[in-house]
């Protein structure tokens, strides 16, 4: 950072001195070498290009140094920067010279073409020490913020140079126009030397125009504070209206939930009506007993539903067994049955499919095997026939004119503690000697 293209010309340099020596440094920069130098080291070449006048003190603390030069120096200068780090209150050289500045620039008619201006390091300026007035004053004046990194690389971002910049300018602008100011009262009061009157009166406006200033600057301040404050409780209010939404968010979810349950509740009642309905058929006509009770599952599903149907498919089935000697359904898939007829005097069994709306009997050209379930597809249906093979369990699926579909499939027989038990569909057989399932 102190390369020699960083540096300004010669001729530049010894201009500076000279104003410097003069009229005193534009900006005065106070940091604590330990953890700071290199990050003041870079704000201090970067003020200087922009054509400020700065000191930088580069002296080791640890080792002792000129304080009494460094707090003269502080205090001529128009702007004191404080790089605020967290072990900043620690330094006495510090300390020193922010209190020189205060007590000889911050107060009277100096204190209008002067600025304090801390940049605050991860909130370091947050936490003065308590009882100690210098640091209290310090953080009293309105910071730039700048982060921990920037400081430990050395590289102060670019809005704290901008900021810090435009504040050198604007204070050595306000001084030259003080000093142009009273240049010009110096002139007119020679020229007006016998004017002792209009001298008091030039005089008394003067006098006029900085208590104006620092009414202005005081005024300043407080409206920048009440700014702060506006901000902060639009920050509070937006606050409250997110919590608020969110709120209403949650209140219109939770009646959609109710009037999911309340529909649902409605269709329960409609499907529990139309079971009552069809259990009330059940002696009249089974089949419509079993229509009522199939609407009822299909429009809630519900065990009690099934049951009803189970139940109608059960009366259904003994009036086929009383019509059809000697059958009994093996299965029920919606308004058709399959029937297992076993006829008198030791013929072989047989099974047919009955459309319970007709009552008209298919006899199906397939073997009847142990056990069989009707197999429904979209605009047909087929048959699935369980029968013996060996010490296996055969299962064939057949098409309506009796071709088998594909070829069968083997299983074993399963005891009934198997846990595939649980998952198989047990065919409804009905029993013509009790009349009960």
């Amino acid at each position: 950072m102190s390369s020699a293209s960083t540096r300004p010309p010669r001729a530049l340099s010894v201009l500076h001195r000279v104003i410097s020596g003069t009229f005193g440094h534009d900006i005065f920069i106070a940091y604590r070498q330990q953890t700071a130098r290199m990050y003041a080291k870079a704000l201090h070449d970067a003020l200087e290009k922009r054509g400020l006048i700065v000191f930088l003190d580069e002296a080791d603390e640890d080792v002792g140094g000129r304080i009494e030069q460094f707090k003269s120096i502080a205090a001529r200068a128009r702007t004191l920067v404080v790089v605020v780090t967290k072990d900043v209150y620690g330094s006495t050289y510090v300390r020193q010279e922010v209190e020189s500045y205060r007590d000889k620039r911050m107060h009277g008619w100096r204190r209008p073409f002067s600025r304090m201006i801390p940049i605050n390091v991860e909130q370091a300026l947050s936490t003065p020490p308590p009882g100690d007035q210098v640091w209290r004053d310090l953080s009293t004046n309105v910071f730039v913020s700048e982060s921990a990194g920037a400081v430990t690389c050395g590289t102060p971002a670019k809005e704290v140079v901008d900021r810090v910049a435009r504040a050198g300018r604007f204070v050595r602008a306000s001084g030259l126009f003080a000093l142009l100011a009273t240049t010009v009262a110096l002139i007119i009061g020679t020229v007006l030397a016998f004017g002792g009157n209009r001298l008091r009166v030039l005089r008394d406006e003067l006098a006029g125009t900085r208590t104006q200033v620092t009414t202005a600057t005081k005024e300043k301040e407080r409206l920048e504070t009440t700014n702060g404050r506006l901000n902060d409780d639009n920050a509070r209010l937006d606050q409250q209206a997110r919590a608020l939404k969110t709120t209403i968010d949650s209140l219109q979810e939770t009646q959609s939930k109710l009037k999911f349950k309340v529909g649902q509740l409605s269709t329960a009642e409609s499907a529990a009506k139309l079971r009552g309905r069809a259990l009330s058929e059940l002696e009249r006509d089974p089949v419509i007993a079993y229509r009522l009770a199939e609407r009822a599952e299909a429009l809630a599903s519900a065990p009690a539903n099934r049951e009803a149907m189970r139940t109608a498919i059960s009366s259904a089935g003994l009036v086929y067994s009383r019509a059809f000697n000697g059958c009994t359904v093996d299965d029920a898939a919606g308004s058709t049955l399959l029937l297992r007829c076993t006829p008198t005097g030791g013929a072989a069994a047989s099974l047919s499919r009955v459309e319970v709306a007709s009552g008209s009997p298919h006899r199906l050209s397939i073997r009847p095997g142990r056990a069989a379930w009707l197999v429904p597809l979209k605009d047909s249906w087929r048959t699935l026939v369980l029968d013996d093979w060996k010490d296996k369990l055969r299962f064939q699926l057949f098409e309506p004119d009796g071709q088998p579909v594909g070829s069968p499939v083997f299983g074993r027989y399963l005891t009934p503690n198997d846990p595939r038990c649980s998952t198989m569909r047990i065919p409804l057989h009905l029993s013509t000697d009790s009349g009960s399932t």
